[in-house]
């Protein structure tokens, strides 16, 4: 059966249609648009399921990249990353989808190449 789901760059949506799922987004290491990840709701109620969606566009300055150290050196974020997905599995989310890209593919290699060496953090991306 084919999954309808929606987001909107934030962790809560005032949104609900039936039978369509909201997916919230941790946008940033650490928080969505200074929401705390501790904050994300919890999965499956109000019409979320088990999926969350990770960094958006981090190797982009005008997005989560506008954290230059996190634009330049990807591999230094993995931990960052753990924690934030760890803090949604203890929310019931079953499924991370990793950092959205925007323009520099070589940005996810270096940051899951680091990952395979992070404790944690390769099962943590969907």
């Amino acid at each position: 059966a084919e999954k309808l789901w929606h987001y909107n760059w934030r962790m809560t949506s005032g949104v609900h249609v039936d039978n369509v799922q909201f997916v919230p987004m941790i946008k940033e290491p650490g928080n969505t648009l200074g929401t705390h990840t501790s904050d994300l709701p919890v999965a499956f109620e109000d019409g979320r399921g088990g999926v969350v969606k990770g960094w958006n566009e981090p190797d982009d300055a005008g997005q989560a990249g506008r954290d230059i150290n996190l634009r330049s050196n990807p591999e230094a974020f993995a931990q960052a990353w753990t924690s934030d997905m760890l803090a949604a599995k203890a929310k019931g989310y079953t499924e991370f989808i990793g950092p959205a890209m925007a323009h520099d593919t070589c940005w996810l290699d270096y940051f899951l190449k680091a990952c395979e060496t992070t404790a944690g953090c390769k099962e943590l991306v969907t």
